[in-house]
């Protein structure tokens, strides 16, 4: 009863409450509440990851947010205080109190200026022009905080999806966890459909592929070899520094793990019996090239 009770008052239980008193007031009470219909759209956040992120955001970066708003605040009395003193004698209808003037005082801080009421001496010019770049100021404030943190739980996220594809390559399956950590940053995920040429004949070496689901077909010219979960491709092009030598294609979706070129020289430093492992599946396929 206590986890129930504990959903109950969850936020996510409360959307669900919200969710389902519409129908339960049309059913008793005969009523239209339609615009509770709304609250709704607020179960997609459950099945988005995207939502999920920028929930988590809001959370984390709330006194951030909370900051940016008291900021938000003092610049509008600020500007309400002075417009009021400067016009409150030419406009006592728009300006006569500070109470009038922070109308004016939020659309001009927000940018937008509706021009129902606007300051007529030059001094009141000059107000409404500082308040107008204060407004720049206050707007771009919190969409940083809300970019980089959102950002920084991206990489978060990929970076624990990384850890998880790692894990399931055999050729790092026996490394402790930092090392993990460390091969995860380095890695890219890449998912591509069916049919797709991940590599062609003759291109630029610049990466190497770890095949984590899915099946791909080796063309080797007069043979055709199939990749599956585990394998590893394009590493003959960086040991040897050459162009591709084969092409492969995607069989069915397939998702795989990018090493640059750059990562692997550094990583195959770190690891040298990495290295001996790869070049040893290596000399394996030079036997049946043609």
């Amino acid at each position: 009863w206590r986890l129930r009770v504990g959903y109950m008052v969850s936020p996510v239980g409360l959307i669900d409450l919200c969710a389902f008193v519409p129908a339960l007031l049309a059913g008793l009470f005969f009523l239209d509440p339609r615009y509770l219909h709304l609250v709704r759209l607020l179960k997609l956040t459950r099945y988005s990851p995207a939502l999920q992120s920028l929930a988590t955001v809001f959370y984390q970066e709330r006194r951030s947010f909370f900051g940016a708003l008291l900021i938000a605040v003092m610049a509008l009395f600020t500007s309400a205080s002075l417009i009021h003193l400067v016009e409150k004698d030419v406009q006592p209808e728009a300006f006569g109190t500070i109470t009038q003037s922070m109308w004016w005082a939020i659309v001009t801080l927000a940018t937008i200026g509706y021009g129902d009421v606007v300051p007529h001496t030059p001094l009141g010019k000059i107000v409404g022009g500082v308040s107008a770049l204060m407004g720049l100021c206050m707007v771009a404030l919190p969409s940083a905080i809300m970019a980089s943190s959102f950002m920084e739980q991206i990489k978060r996220r990929d970076f624990v999806v990384n850890s998880k594809l790692v894990l399931q390559v055999p050729l790092f399956s026996d490394l402790q966890i930092l090392h993990i950590v460390e091969i995860a940053s380095m890695l890219r995920p890449l998912a591509v459909p069916s049919l797709y040429r991940v590599v062609r004949r003759g291109d630029a070496a610049d990466c190497m592929y770890f095949v984590v689901s899915g099946e791909l077909q080796v063309d080797l010219g007069e043979r055709r070899v199939k990749l599956s979960n585990g394998d590893f491709f394009g590493e003959l092009g960086l040991l040897n520094k050459a162009p591709r030598s084969a092409n492969v294609v995607a069989v069915t979706d397939t998702q795989l793990l990018v090493l640059e070129a750059s990562d692997f020289d550094k990583l195959t430093r770190i690891y040298p019996e990495m290295r001996n492992t790869i070049e040893a599946h290596a000399a394996e396929r030079i036997k049946f090239q043609p």
